[in-house]
Order: structure tokens, then C-alpha cells, then sequence
């Protein structure tokens, strides 16, 4: 004959649900979730969390809420947001008037940021020269070796070799190569451009991104860069 013996709680272990309820009373607030993506030598350069935050009254639950700058050379989740808005911006741009060409610059035996920056900008005035065209780009870092996206929109046809000889010519004194091909995809390559896949160095003195004039939709210009 089989004897079942009775045990009486005397702790909150014996209540399961109660310990669980007091857990998510207790718990602090969820933290932003940083993509993996930018865990990789940002957390030394960069602060996690904003830096500049303010607060906002929020109607629906009539309370102060804690915002976020969205600076991207703020902290790490500051980024991840100027990332989210400025990569929705883009679509919104291209899907209303796409663009024609991608493009990625690349120099090697440079470590002057300032003279780089100066041959990007030659590059593109002699560009515009040549053809008339709109253009959008953005730094990028991979190893700590600078390069540059752009997205170009034209109407007339742009060679492979045109982009090459401007490029040589914008910097005569170092090694140059780039990529040039018509776009497949608008919304796979606005994605693509807008990675970050490494933060700038501290040292870095220039822009970020930048485009030519009139380049964004109407429809993206309430979306604040």
C-alpha cells in the first residue's frame, strides 16, 4: 500500500507563480537591443547608452518619457536610431524616384581623412561635370580602412571607365579602385549602404553622409536626417 505524504508551504520557493509576479514587478526596465552588428569595436570607442537624452510628455499614458538624441556620433543606441530613420528616409526616396547606379571608391596609401575628403569632393564636381546627375553617399569603415558608397541618379548612360579615370585624376598620388554597376534592387541596396558596419575614429574630422541638392523625394523631407 502506497503512502502519500503531504508537505506545508512555508516560503515564497513553494509558490512558483508568486516568485514569477514578484520578478516582473521587480525587474529593471528592458535595455535597447543593440544589433550584433555594432557590438564590434564600438563599445570601446563609444558610449552604449544616449548621451544627450531629453524627456517628452507622452499623452496616451500622460507620463514623461526618456528620448533619445539620435545623433550618430552619440552612443551606440543613438546610432542604431539615426540607422532606423535615415535607412527608412532613403527607401521612401528611392521608391518614389529611383536611382541608376551604385557605386563604392576606394584608396589605398591614404591615412589623411582630410585629403580623402577632399578628393571625394573633386571627384564629384568633375561627375556632375561631365554628367549631369544627383548623387547620395556615405562613409564607411571595414579593418579601419576608409571607403565610400554613393547612389547615382542619371538620365543619361555613365561608363565604368568614365568613374575610374575621374577617380584617378581626383587623387594622381595614391592607388584607387571602384565598383560601378546599375542598381537590381533600390530597397536591398538602401539597406546595404546604411550598415555602419564600423564607427568612425575619434580622429575622423569629416561628414558622415551627404547628398547633392534636390537629391530626396518631397515625400522623405519630413523624416529629419
Amino acid at each position: 500500500m502506497k503512502t502519500f505524504h503531504t508537505q506545508t508551504a512555508t516560503s515564497s520557493d513553494d509558490f512558483p507563480s508568486e516568485r514569477a509576479a514578484f520578478a516582473c514587478v521587480c525587474r529593471a526596465p528592458a535595455k535597447p537591443r543593440i544589433p550584433v552588428l555594432f557590438q564590434h569595436q564600438m563599445a570601446r570607442q563609444m558610449a552604449r547608452r544616449c548621451q544627450n537624452p531629453y524627456l517628452r510628455y507622452d499623452a496616451a499614458t500622460d507620463t514623461m518619457t526618456r528620448r533619445r538624441c539620435g545623433r550618430w556620433r552619440c552612443s551606440v543606441e543613438c546610432r542604431c536610431l539615426w540607422r532606423t530613420k535615415y535607412r527608412r528616409k532613403l527607401i521612401a526616396t528611392l521608391q518614389a524616384r529611383p536611382a541608376k547606379y551604385k557605386l563604392r571608391l576606394t584608396a589605398y596609401g591614404v591615412t589623411d581623412d582630410r585629403q580623402l575628403g577632399r578628393a571625394h569632393s573633386g571627384f564629384f564636381k568633375m561627375l556632375r561635370k561631365y554628367v549631369g546627375c544627383g548623387y547620395w553617399w556615405i562613409n564607411e569603415w571595414s579593418d579601419g580602412h576608409r571607403h565610400l558608397h554613393a547612389i547615382i541618379r542619371a538620365v543619361d548612360e555613365i561608363s565604368r571607365d568614365l568613374v575610374a579615370r575621374l577617380w584617378r585624376a581626383a587623387l594622381p598620388d595614391a592607388g584607387t579602385s571602384c565598383y560601378f554597376r546599375p542598381i537590381q534592387d533600390q530597397t536591398r541596396l538602401a539597406i546595404y549602404v546604411t550598415k555602419l558596419k564600423e564607427v568612425p575614429p575619434p580622429s575622423f574630422p569629416g561628414r558622415l553622409y551627404g547628398s547633392s541638392r534636390k537629391f530626396f523625394a518631397p515625400a522623405s523631407q519630413g523624416l529629419t536626417a
